[in-house]
């Protein structure tokens, strides 16, 4: 069977019909060889190899991303953000199905006023938990140890305030810090 090399455009002669190279020389040069292309999203201008139909269409891995999501022929799914409560739009592909918010920075900010507490003691409770340590210098109010890990106690408990009246719970007055093991104390004698 005769065939024409796809890089030296040479006539010779095969038993294999999947052969498409005259010698091994011929592949590896083609497989190494850069070639300029230009990227289908960007129009840049860029040098390739010719490996793949990924490599020769695109520069780069984000305009290949860009270009897949623009060209999708699925829908958009719509969510409420868990943290600010906006409308989201996302392509389907890209969704996710614990998808809850709308930027990072939401996802972020939720984690932090969220989920490092295993209770929820209010929206404010992160920041008064701060200024209570630096009221008390980051030391026991019982033993005055200074610990890397410290408490911060309601006096009178939170749940006898509930939710709804959080900034009462949470007030500076109603707060004190306290080393783990005099915490313990506290609340089991």
């Amino acid at each position: 069977m005769k065939k024409t090399c796809e890089y030296c455009h040479k006539v010779f002669t095969t038993q294999d019909r999947r052969q498409t190279f005259c010698s091994r020389q011929c592949y590896e040069n083609q497989h190494t060889s850069l070639k300029s292309f230009i990227c289908e999203q960007c129009s840049a201008t860029f040098q390739s190899n010719d490996n793949g139909w990924r490599a020769n269409r695109f520069c780069c891995m984000a305009c290949y991303t860009t270009y897949r999501r623009s060209h999708s022929k699925k829908k958009l799914r719509h969510f409420k953000c868990a943290y600010c409560g906006k409308r989201a739009s996302v392509n389907d592909i890209d969704y996710y199905a614990e998808q809850r918010f709308c930027s990072l920075r939401c996802s972020a900010r939720y984690r932090f006023e969220y989920k490092n507490d295993k209770c929820t003691y209010g929206p404010n409770w992160h920041g008064q938990r701060l200024k209570a340590r630096a009221r008390d210098k980051n030391s026991c109010k019982k033993c005055g140890k200074k610990t890397g890990r410290l408490h911060v106690h309601h006096i009178v408990e939170f749940r006898e305030f509930g939710i709804e009246r959080y900034k009462e719970a949470n007030d500076l007055s109603n707060l004190v810090t306290l080393c783990p093991r005099c915490h313990h104390h506290t609340h089991f004698g």
